[in-house]
């Protein structure tokens, strides 16, 4: 699905397991050309965006969803494109909404976000809950400018 939706949200053809990178990534072994996505031409013109994703497994870091912001060289690696969902490697803006049922596999998954880390996003604030069989888990990160309502 990642050349698919990479061709979805850039206008190009990539291989399969890439997200929104060129033809010459690798999966797994070598990034290739950074294809610039719908979101990012949005972020460009002053637009918000934000990502809304029915899967169960992945959330919005599902290959569909993620190609529309992210830039990786396997579409598995649901940490690394949750990290990029926050902190976009084109330096603009991240996401401003995301919502989905999913499980938190790209919290589980990130090397450097999660319970008890000490990682900023710079402007970031983020709201993760998570909504299973009626129990509600709701974690919470902020900056300074940017309270949580409790």
């Amino acid at each position: 699905m990642g050349a698919g939706a990479t061709a979805i949200a850039t206008g190009v053809k990539t291989n399969n397991g890439i997200l929104s990178q060129s033809a010459s990534a690798i999966k797994n072994q070598k990034d290739g050309d950074i294809l610039k996505t719908f979101f990012e031409y949005a972020r460009e013109h002053g637009l918000s965006t934000g990502a809304v994703s029915n899967d169960h497994r992945q959330g919005v870091t599902n290959a569909l969803t993620a190609a529309f912001f992210a830039h990786n060289n396997n579409r598995g690696k649901s940490g690394e494109i949750f990290e990029e969902m926050l902190a976009p490697k084109s330096g603009l803006p991240g996401l401003d909404v995301a919502i989905s049922p999913g499980r938190s596999e790209g919290l589980r998954a990130g090397k450097s976000y999660g319970p008890g880390s000490t990682r900023q996003y710079e402007g970031a604030w983020l709201r993760l809950c998570r909504f299973d069989d009626g129990a509600r888990e709701d974690r919470s990160e902020q900056d300074e400018d940017h309270p949580v309502d409790r």
